[in-house]
């Protein structure tokens, strides 16, 4: 199971809970700019003076410039939980991939204002986690 395996099923698993209401937390960067569609064979030369042929898809953009969206740490899941309205981020991971340390530093924000950011390697354990959590925060230790 690859980590986009792990946050679909985490997503599976939260997603019929009426106290919760959760949603895809993309962060990347995406390509901006005049769009022209090219017909698949087509032959453009680069600036090296290489010739690249177009295959079935390929896009042209003029004038292209980056666009960056989310927030980079941010957990790929973000949340509200009922009745309060309490922030949860979940950050998925599978195997031995570890957080960054941008996203230990996003984790620990979240904490610190209150809300709940939990790491998921194991789909079938992310509701106990987030009711440890919710435990945890409300002062209750059971």
């Amino acid at each position: 199971m690859a980590e986009t395996e792990t946050l679909k099923k985490v997503m599976l698993k939260l997603g019929t809970k009426s106290w919760l209401k959760l949603w895809r937390n993309n962060t990347g960067q995406a390509w901006q700019g005049q769009r022209y569609n090219l017909k698949a064979g087509t032959r453009v030369v680069d600036g090296m003076g290489r010739t690249i042929v177009t295959e079935p898809g390929d896009i042209l953009l003029r004038r292209a410039h980056p666009v960056n969206f989310g927030l980079i740490g941010s957990g790929d899941i973000a949340g509200i939980i009922a009745p309060d309205g309490k922030a949860l981020y979940i950050e998925t991971k599978y195997g031995r991939y570890k957080q960054t340390e941008q996203q230990k530093r996003f984790g620990k924000m979240i904490q610190d204002m209150g809300g709940i950011y939990i790491v998921c390697k194991d789909p079938e354990l992310v509701e106990t986690q987030i009711m440890d959590e919710m435990r945890l925060k409300n002062g209750r230790n059971g």
